[in-house]
């Protein structure tokens, strides 16, 4: 395997058939072919070390005295110190989220649904992954490690990762003739600096024109922020006064706000490999592609409209009450006189990244960010609840025959995209248990230790060496053997990497497909899974993994299931925190005191017959 262990980051950051399909064949698990071409089957815890770890963590073990060899790297160097405070700033066409709020706060019946609850947009968003996207430490050390690897290619990766991450900052340099450099952000204190630390902010979001919007030109942050100062929302005829007397910019209707077009511009990452020169040598290499999972599913909200039709904002940034109905309310304080609007999108933008909101949470001093270590403790509790939301999990048919014990456990995506989706960090298992008449678990697949690690059922790790190609599984026999959903990345020599700026291929990407998926619609060639050939489960929302197991000695009365999920597994936590770079080593440091443990997607149960 290769020794490439550095990671890159683009883009923001989150009812099926239950009858039990007929037994899979006895086969060996596939992996892709030789040549990199993509395949799929038809059309488819108390040992738990940190406070900041959810209470339904599974339970885990303690880890062995066992230590993964470092990634290459130089000497340590010191951790990047804390980064700078948050600071009020308008910088040409752009200010910070705090001059918004001085007019958009909850106040008695504005901004406050029919439960009274404060539903004010910079409220909500200071706690979101997209408040911190520039103050992200593990964005910061894996930008920090493509620039070390391709020092060449400075310019353009600068602008690339920032573009999205740091979207008022990098125009708003541009504006200026220069250009926002990650140094700008770690320690500047110009106000293009403070913008930039500002994140995805609404100055940036709310003059986002249309142009362009779902085309191939928009993605990899091509969106295009308007110069008349206008600021975009989806409510007719608003009143433009107010808003052009405090920070001079002038409301005007933009319904494309709420399409989930707009979202794709940072949400569809397509990178293409450089060489050491920073020359491009390789094809188009889908990094992620949310949006056009999305697109390619029962969910498309686009012409021509799928049977489930919804937009991103539908999960991500809910507009009912926990009632069911519209939340409607006034949007702004001192204005009497205007009616109450709908929609009123929250502005939480719900993923699955609760270890990172948790991580802040404990690592707040450092942050220097707006908000609190309790409001980003309460933001990780709603990412670990929509995780929960995103699929279902079925144990179907144990069976005992004799010493052999057979059943199913099925997947389902419940999701609008693949599970998982967004940056190839992120994976998700089968944790899969089964126990006699007294309890006692007598077989285990999928446990972790401490640290995050895979380990069998006896606690032996099974990621002692970095860089390990686990096949998709058709079947499970063995405690060793665990069914995980991920992405693997091969350079162009087909070796494993974790730069995306590598990248040509993937040796393996078997995330569950959502619903509605078909290979052959356009988008199939970016979102086409790889190293699922011959699953005849492995289909468009599903999968089902079979296990044959040994029971000679012991009875089986019980199966348990869950699937668990890591927004950044071990082993892309340690290519990032390479010790020799002052923002790898703050992430090491950070990685440590808080390992990425697992966070349970879904669970079931049955009995065996």
């Amino acid at each position: 395997m290769g020794r490439a262990r550095r990671a890159w980051l683009l883009g923001i950051l989150l009812g099926c058939e239950t009858t039990p399909p007929a037994p899979a064949p006895d086969a060996s698990p596939d992996v892709a072919p030789p040549d990199g071409s993509p395949d799929v089957a038809a059309d488819v815890a108390p040992d738990a070390p940190a406070d900041d770890v959810p209470a339904d963590l599974p339970v885990i073990l303690p880890p062995r005295d066992v230590v993964v060899a470092e990634p290459d790297a130089g000497p340590p160097v010191d951790a990047l110190g804390p980064l700078p405070a948050h600071v009020s700033t308008r910088e040409g066409r752009f200010m910070t989220h705090d001059n918004c709020r001085s007019c958009h706060a909850a106040a008695d019946g504005v901004l406050r649904d029919g439960a009274g609850n404060d539903v004010s947009p910079p409220t909500l968003w200071r706690t979101s992954m997209k408040a911190v996207a520039a103050r992200d430490p593990y964005w910061l050390a894996v930008v920090a490690q493509e620039l070390e690897a391709t020092p060449p290619a400075r310019a353009t990766i600068e602008n690339v990762c920032t573009r999205c991450h740091a979207p008022a900052g990098n125009v708003a340099a541009a504006d200026g003739m220069g250009a926002l450099h990650i140094d700008d952000i770690t320690r500047g204190t110009t106000p293009v600096a403070h913008l930039a630390r500002d994140g995805v902010t609404c100055s940036a979001c709310h003059q986002t024109t249309a142009e362009g919007l779902g085309t191939p030109a928009s993605f990899t942050g091509g969106f295009v922020i308007g110069t008349e100062r206008r600021t975009f929302g989806p409510h007719a005829s608003p009143v433009a006064g107010p808003e052009m007397a405090a920070v001079n910019y002038t409301p005007t209707q933009g319904t494309h706000l709420t399409t989930s077009a707009f979202c794709a511009t940072c949400h569809t990452v397509i990178t293409r490999a450089l060489n050491a020169a920073g020359a491009v040598v390789g094809p188009e290499f889908p990094e992620q592609t949310c949006y056009l999972e999305w697109r390619n599913s029962a969910f498309r909200a686009e012409a021509p409209a799928a049977e489930s039709a919804t937009e991103c904002h539908g999960c991500h940034m809910p507009a009912r009450d926990a009632d069911g109905t519209a939340t409607r309310t006034r949007l702004a304080v001192g204005t009497t006189g205007l009616a109450p609007r709908t929609p009123i999108g929250r502005h939480i933008f719900l993923g699955a990244n609760g270890y990172m909101l948790s991580l802040l949470a404990a690592e707040n001093d450092w942050l220097g960010g707006t908000p609190t270590r309790a409001e980003l403790t309460s933001a990780a509790d709603l990412a670990d609840q929509m995780l929960r939301r995103a699929t279902t999990l079925s144990v179907e048919a144990p069976r005992r025959a004799g010493d052999a014990l057979t059943f199913n456990v099925r997947v389902t995506n419940v999701a609008g995209h693949r599970f998982p989706t967004g940056y190839p960090s992120r994976r998700a298992w089968l944790h899969v248990r089964v126990l006699d008449a007294d309890g006692v678990a007598r077989f285990e697949t999928g446990r972790t230790d401490a640290l995050g690690r895979l380990v069998d059922g006896a606690g032996n790790p099974l990621e002692a060496r970095r860089d390990v190609v686990r096949p998709h599984l058709q079947q499970v026999t063995a405690d060793d053997q665990v069914q995980v959903y991920e992405t693997v990345m091969a350079d162009m020599a087909g070796e494993v990497t974790h730069l995306p700026l590598r990248a040509a291929r993937y040796l393996k990407d078997n995330r569950i497909l959502p619903r509605g998926w078909s290979a052959t619609h356009p988008d199939a060639a970016l979102t086409t899974p790889t190293g699922v050939t011959g699953d005849a489960d492995f289909r468009a929302g599903e999968d089902v993994t079979r296990f044959a197991l040994t029971t000679t000695g012991w009875v089986p009365a019980r199966v348990e299931a869950e699937l668990l999920f890591q927004s950044i597994s071990p082993d892309a936590a340690l290519a990032a925190g390479q010790r020799s770079l002052p923002a790898g080593a703050r992430f090491r440091q950070m990685t440590t005191d808080h390992p990425p443990l697992p966070r349970r997607a879904s669970s079931a149960n049955a009995p065996v017959r």
